[in-house]
């Protein structure tokens, strides 16, 4: 099976570095010194016990992209309006799946006439080191669901290992919505206290924060939130407790945060239920004001 990852960032060399071990993939990149530099050594996986090296294919162009059977989308949300007319150039034939942050994206595969799209939520912990290097923090898994389709093309679902599980969901908002929740706790508080994700838990005041976001921002779901208890919130930020968000590594490389993405999500369904999120707001506007010091303007 030929699969294309759209993106050279942390999760496009994550996803290339174990699906290659399986399948014949190509990294699509903006950039032709990444290209070669994949070409060159193929995608270095660092974790911290062992290293994989995966042989793939690389272009800095859309050449070869026509050919693929199946592409993973792997780029942040506010690029994909950016790639939407190359991908709206492929043949319908071709599945699609999306692995954004938040939910905004909806709206922008209702616009694609793929017979197949998926969206995804990873759980992984993933850091590039370098332009074919990636540190693989914490093991989690990803979760795939049919956003239109169904389950007949998708050979990826099947490929299971202890370091890179995928598992088939049916209800796509579901998956969607549960990490939300989760981004929209850990990643903001973790980018402005500039904190590992651990220590939302070890340190009292943080760690209340993380319980009244929880439950200014659970009723805004209400059909995730008789299966997701702030527990889970909790289990997830302890599985991942030496990892550093994205949105806290974006800060701090002066890279634009996916803030609008989560957190603009969370307030914009708020409003439409009517509800209040005094403390989503100052979260948001804080990351914003950061993002606005270091230039990190729309």
């Amino acid at each position: 099976m030929k699969i294309g990852i759209i993106g050279g960032g942390a999760l496009g060399l994550l996803f290339a570095g174990y699906i290659g071990q399986e399948y014949d993939v190509t990294l699509f990149s903006r950039r032709m010194e990444q290209s070669k530099q994949l070409e060159l050594h193929g995608v270095h996986v660092k974790t911290a016990q062992e290293s994989l090296i995966t042989p793939v294919k690389a272009r800095a162009n859309w050449q070869t992209l026509s050919e693929q059977e199946l592409i993973i989308i792997a780029v942040k949300q506010y690029d994909l309006e950016g790639i939407l007319p190359i991908l709206r150039t492929l043949p319908i034939h071709i599945p699609l799946l999306f692995i954004q942050n938040g939910m905004g994206h909806l709206t922008y595969l209702c616009t694609l006439n793929n017979q197949a799209i998926l969206v995804g939520t990873v759980e992984h912990g993933a850091l590039k080191i370098d332009d074919h290097s990636v540190y693989h923090s914490g093991i989690g898994k990803t979760n795939i669901a049919y956003f239109r389709g169904d389950e007949r093309i998708l050979a990826l679902s099947r490929m299971q290992s202890d370091s890179f599980p995928i598992k088939l969901h049916q209800d796509y908002e579901a998956i969607l919505e549960q990490k939300l929740i989760v981004n929209a706790i850990i990643n903001p508080l973790t980018a402005l206290f500039q904190v590992k994700n651990g220590k939302l838990l070890t340190n009292p005041s943080y760690l209340a924060l993380l319980h009244i976001l929880y439950e200014e921002i659970i009723p805004c779901f209400p059909k995730i939130k008789e299966n997701m208890t702030i527990k889970e919130v909790e289990r997830i930020c302890r599985s991942t407790s030496d990892n550093q968000s994205s949105m806290f590594k974006d800060i701090e490389e002066g890279r634009r945060t996916e803030i609008d993405a989560i957190l603009g999500y969370v307030l914009k369904r708020g409003a439409e239920m009517g509800r209040k999120l005094p403390n989503v707001s100052f979260l948001y506007e804080s990351i914003k004001g950061m993002e606005f010091e270091r230039g990190l303007r729309e």
